[in-house]
């Protein structure tokens, strides 16, 4: 079974298991990819492929490639339980934000080390982005001087948070997003349909519960951007539960408090999730907020409504590209995206959020007033 468990990566997979059949393998890889495509459970079947008894057994091996794992010996199964002692997994701690020193420390002493039962040992850095500066010159060090027999497999969603000089040590591997489809059966198991949501009683403000066309049920689908894990988290989080209000709050821009604006994003986003489910809540408020300038600038450019996000808000672009051009939209776009960057910074969350809604707002009043 092995790297068949891994969906929709199938680059990955045959770029590995073309260099493992070459003997071409290197010391070090960046698996880079949205959140819960499969990066991590990537990592953890290769190390399968590596240390398995029977690859390339016919007899043993269910007639799989010599390349891939049985899934059935002795090290295929202790890498499932975690048990094998080949295979170091690096997280952050618990109740912590990054790796450590101390946790690459570990790491370091444990390569110089030989192998106990496989030919090699295969250590797995998990959010490689989040290690700290201490530990990232760590690393570096132990990369630029690989020992003996050791495989380095980092993953990361922030290509852009590691260092270069560990970049430029590592080969990187690009993990996509997965099909709407796989992510729907993936978080959902077979989910059937929900109602149907096509009352044409209901008018357009209403009926863009179904973000266009979509059943609202499938909004964390709509903004997983392909990635399983996103979905459950939006899920999980109940953003539609505050929908209806936040597409009102869509067309108040111009004339509504900013400061009130951000008070109610925030009351949706309470302390009690912690600052990491904070800011991910705030990130999924904002990512509704970018689709919607998003589409009114496709509707300006386009002169059309097809294929946007909030289909049902047609009638309203008609009246407000009339207003606004094409460069302010694009300004309010980079606006958006420059907060959402801000929430990982150590900003504070309503000065930022206050200062997006003041320049949304002088934008449409601006116009308005033309």
């Amino acid at each position: 079974m092995s790297f068949q468990r891994v969906i929709s990566q199938t680059h990955a997979v045959s770029y590995f298991q073309g260099v493992i059949s070459r003997g071409r393998l290197g010391h070090a890889y960046v698996f880079y990819g949205p959140e819960g495509v499969g990066k991590a459970l990537f990592a953890r079947e290769l190390a399968k492929a590596l240390f398995c008894q029977t690859k390339g057994d016919a007899s043993t091996s269910g007639g799989l490639p010599s390349n891939d794992a049985c899934d059935v010996c002795n090290p295929c199964r202790k890498v499932d339980s975690g048990m094998h002692p080949d295979l170091y997994w690096v997280i952050p701690l618990e109740g912590k934000r990054d790796i450590g020193i101390k946790q690459i420390k570990a790491l370091e002493d444990r390569a110089y080390l030989k192998p106990l039962e496989a030919n090699r040992r295969v250590f797995v850095l998990e959010d490689a982005d989040k290690m700290t500066e201490e530990a990232s010159n760590c690393l570096l060090k132990t990369l630029e001087e690989p020992p003996p027999g050791t495989l380095f497999l980092l993953t990361t969603t922030a290509i852009p948070s590691l260092r270069r000089t560990i970049l430029s040590r590592c080969q990187v591997v690009r993990f996509q997003s997965l099909p709407t489809e796989v992510v729907r059966g993936l978080i959902d198991g077979g989910r059937p349909e929900g109602p149907s949501t096509a009352d044409s009683a209901h008018p357009p403000e209403v009926r863009l519960r179904r973000m266009s066309e979509a059943n609202l049920a499938d909004l964390p689908l709509l903004l997983s951007c392909g990635s399983p894990g996103r979905a459950t988290k939006l899920r999980e989080e109940r953003v539609t539960s505050h929908i209806d209000r936040f597409l009102e709050m869509l067309q108040e821009v111009r004339s509504v408090d900013s400061f009130s604006i951000t008070q109610e994003l925030m009351e949706w986003c309470p302390d009690t999730t912690g600052l990491e489910g904070r800011r991910s809540l705030l990130r999924t408020w904002l990512d509704l907020l970018l689709a919607y300038y998003r589409d009114m600038l496709l509707y300006k450019v386009r002169g059309g409504g097809t294929g946007l996000f909030y289909g049902g808000f047609v009638p309203s672009f008609e009246t407000r590209t009339r207003d606004l051009s094409a460069d302010t939209l694009l300004q309010i776009l980079e606006d958006i995206a420059t907060t959402i960057e801000g929430l990982y910074s150590n900003a504070n969350l309503n000065l930022l959020l206050d200062n997006l809604f003041l320049r949304l707002a002088s934008y449409e009043r601006a116009t308005g007033n033309r």
